[in-house]
């Protein structure tokens, strides 16, 4: 299903569009359960030696925000560049070369996509904010605040105990 012939590609510019939906995301047991849909982009540059894939994901994934936990669809957007040579046996020698065995009919992308999506996951999933204002869940983050701790107005009285220590020198 994301795969691309390479018998009988012929030398040149090449142009391929996937979607990457539920059913895409589910094939895998880390992102199992994923909503959303991604536009895969993929330019493959054929030379006599050589293949480069310039390989970009777009559109919206349904998350948690990590502040308010509330779902959103968080737009997603990610690129890469690969390239793929040919020889005796399959191998990955550097992060963005791979080699593929010489009689090999297909180039299978779905391993690449899930590794760019993957690896550009934001670390902190957080509502967008619109004109230097949260769009978070107003409820949640005022009982937040109810439940935050100034850290300048509480210290810890082990520490005050130290630094009379350290002032009585």
């Amino acid at each position: 299903m994301y795969k691309i012939p390479l018998t009988g590609l012929k030398v040149g510019t090449h142009h391929y569009n996937y979607k990457l939906d539920s059913s895409f995301f589910n094939e895998f047991a880390e992102t199992e359960g994923i909503v959303g849909e991604l536009d895969a982009n993929v330019v493959l540059i054929k030379t006599e030696l050589l293949l480069t894939l310039n390989i970009e994901l777009n559109g919206e994934i349904e998350s948690i925000c990590d502040r308010c936990l509330d779902t959103f669809n968080m737009q997603f957007s990610a690129k890469t560049e690969m390239f793929v040579k040919f020889g005796e046996k399959e191998e990955e020698l550097a992060e963005n070369l791979i080699v593929l065995s010489a009689d090999e009919d297909f180039l299978d992308l779905k391993d690449l996509f899930y590794e760019l999506y993957f690896l550009n996951i934001p670390l902190k999933i957080v509502h967008p904010d619109i004109d230097g204002k949260s769009t978070c869940n107003e409820r949640m983050l005022e009982k937040l605040d109810d439940y935050s701790v100034d850290p300048a107005n509480k210290i810890d009285p082990r520490w005050a105990e130290l630094k009379k220590l350290i002032n009585n020198k």
